[in-house]
């Protein structure tokens, strides 16, 4: 198989993630409506995560047929990706004034999740028992979201993008949009996983850089889609939410799944790429004191670091 068909068979699987996330998340949140639960749970919940699906879908398919550097990759990446690519980019487009109120919990959990995933991985296996820990987390941080959501919370509301939920569903349908979605997230699962092994050996490089790169940057479309609409919207605190709620989830579920399968730490994730994501999660720090204003270059800052981060790491 050529290289140039290897690439348009791995930007036709980034495709199929996305659009197989979003089918099966519209499907998941009509039948819950149906089965009665509130619109705000089903944002908290399925819609949390469903932008998360394609980064899930291809770091566990790649564990499975054994290329850690990617099912790991995936997730540092994604995690870098959201925060120095995606915000950088929606900060070209509107200025954000933040209240440190609305997010210094999720600040916190990002930041906790960071660093256990980062000391996890420290000795370059990630072992089941540290999974578990993540999963762990992962229930303790989804009872936080879904107390919030029951209280109904008026901050939190304002954290979600409550209006597009349908109102409207239909049983049989919504059962065929969730299978349909699951079926094009393992063929994008797939088709990128092997496709990403292919095009990192024809050029000679790792798996993982792959992984960090090209890869988390197309299974962090949807991250980018929710946060550029909130942006154009006028709804910054939903881009911000997206983006730290995304990072939170990518490492706890990814994380916590993938674990099980004794992935290995490559040296360039290891001393290079976690650095980065626990550097660019922790400059968000300034945002929890006060009231913070960040526009244009702020967003420059960002990509110009994500631009260097793709230099070194396609040079280790």
């Amino acid at each position: 198989m050529s290289i140039g068909i290897s690439f348009l068979l791995l930007f036709g699987g980034i495709l199929f993630l996305s659009y197989g996330a979003k089918v099966l998340v519209d499907g998941a949140s009509n039948l819950a409506l149906l089965l009665g639960i509130k619109p705000i749970v089903i944002a908290a919940t399925i819609i949390a995560l469903g932008t998360s699906l394609p980064e899930v879908c291809v770091s566990v398919l790649a564990a499975w047929h054994g290329a850690s550097g990617i099912a790991v990759g995936n997730i540092v990446g994604s995690n870098i990706a959201n925060i120095a690519l995606i915000f950088g980019i929606c900060l070209l487009f509107l200025d954000i004034n933040i209240k440190s109120e609305n997010i210094i919990k999720e600040l916190v959990a990002v930041y906790a999740a960071s660093l256990l995933f980062a000391l996890f991985c420290f000795d370059k296996v990630l072992q089941p028992y540290e999974s578990v820990i993540l999963l762990v987390a992962l229930a303790l941080f989804l009872f936080y979201y879904l107390k919030l959501a029951f209280r109904e919370d008026k901050q939190f509301k304002k954290q979600l993008d409550i209006e597009d939920i349908q109102k409207e569903g239909n049983y049989a349908r919504d059962l065929l949009l969730i299978v349909l979605g699951l079926v094009f997230l393992v063929i994008g699962g797939e088709v990128v996983t092997k496709t990403g092994v292919h095009i990192a050996t024809y050029f000679g490089i790792s798996d993982s850089i792959i992984g960090t790169s090209i890869i988390a940057v197309g299974t962090s479309l949807p991250e980018l889609s929710v946060s550029l609409m909130a942006v154009l919207k006028g709804k910054p605190q939903i881009s911000l939410g997206t983006i730290i709620g995304s990072n939170i989830l990518n490492i706890l579920v990814i994380g916590g799944i993938v674990g099980f399968s004794n992935v290995t730490i490559s040296n360039d994730i290891l001393y290079l790429s976690i650095p980065v994501m626990l550097l660019v999660t922790f400059i968000f720090a300034p945002l929890a004191f006060k009231h913070v204003h960040i526009g244009k270059k702020t967003g420059i800052f960002f990509l110009l670091g994500y631009a260097t981060f793709l230099y070194f790491l396609y040079r280790y």
